[in-house]
């Protein structure tokens, strides 16, 4: 390689073939020179500064033939390069950081070979792919279209706002209701609260419970959660069922799943985790849920209801 080639690439290998890993490789000398692991904050501008001399100082000698490092700190009367010159020198490489780079070092028959191997598995996918959708998937969706031919009304969901006929908290937490049917928490709030609530509805056939958290002004960073970050976390849910005037025969509800427009992870803190029947779990919305309505569906296992309908 002639050497002015040599000289770019080790300088600037990166810009100028920023496709070729020999030149990512050559420029890595500019961050690859001294450089402690380990330095305090108060060390950090000092070990800046001399790593960037660092690479001045060697540009200078390899490729220049110059030692320029005494104008860091003054000038030379008849030097070539001064401290201005070195300044602007050293801003050159001011970009130049030490970082991990991943660089491909195969030659192109192995590239191509690797991409053939992924357009064979590519093609095998979809394959698999159309076999499914046109097999068993087609089946299923045959079955499911036969079912609803026979029972329309289970293609039919809808919702309806229960109104609370009770509302208890077991550490004097406030519930205000809301125009809208909801309940907004008013007043301090402990860090741990049960919450009854009892409401009345003439639906013969409840599948699920929709839970909605929503946000509002009064609410840190606007909840839907009361607590300090906008979080709430929703340990456990028990829904109980009895006829309308006969509380003594509630039974409890079996729920069979949950789902969640947002959950703060998929383990402890997912919607599944609020029935779990541990303490320390529970479905939250932090980490990109906060300050935005959220809701939970839970359905029941069996379909729920009374002739003269239930509380």
């Amino acid at each position: 390689m002639p050497f002015d080639q040599f000289a770019r690439w080790q300088i600037a290998g990166d810009e100028i073939v920023p496709n070729d890993s020999q030149a990512m490789a050559a420029t890595g000398f500019l961050s690859a020179g001294v450089f402690p692991t380990q330095i305090t904050e108060r060390e950090f501008e000092s070990t800046r500064y001399d790593q960037l001399d660092d690479m001045v100082s060697t540009t200078g000698v390899a490729f220049l033939g110059l030692t320029v490092g005494c104008a860091r700190c003054h000038d030379h009367k008849f030097d070539p390069i001064g401290a201005k010159d070195y300044y602007r020198f050293a801003a050159s490489f001011a970009t130049a950081v030490p970082c991990e780079i991943e660089a491909d070092e195969s030659t192109p028959a192995e590239r191509n070979k690797r991409r053939l191997e992924w357009e064979a598995r590519l093609h095998e996918l979809r394959d698999k792919a159309t076999a499914l959708e046109h097999g068993a998937v087609a089946k299923r969706f045959d079955e499911y279209l036969a079912s609803v031919r026979k029972n329309p009304a289970a293609l039919q969901t809808s919702w309806s706002v229960l109104r609370f006929d009770e509302v208890k908290t077991a550490h004097g937490t406030k519930l205000e209701p809301q125009p809208d049917g909801s309940l907004l928490k008013t007043g301090t709030t402990p860090v741990k609260e049960t919450y009854t609530l009892t409401a009345r509805t003439s639906e013969q056939a409840v599948t699920a419970l929709r839970l909605e958290a929503l946000t509002d002004k009064s609410l840190p960073h606007d909840g839907p959660g009361a607590g300090e970050n906008g979080n709430f976390a929703l340990t456990e849910i028990e829904v109980l069922a009895a006829p309308q005037g006969e509380p003594a025969k509630s039974s409890r509800v079996k729920i069979e799943s949950a789902s969640a427009t947002f959950e703060q992870n998929k383990t402890s803190l997912s919607v599944r985790s609020s029935l779990d029947g541990t303490a320390n779990t529970g479905w939250a919305v932090d980490g990109g849920g906060i300050g935005k309505n959220q809701a939970a569906i839970f359905r029941f296992a069996q379909p729920v209801g009374f002739p003269a309908g239930r509380c």
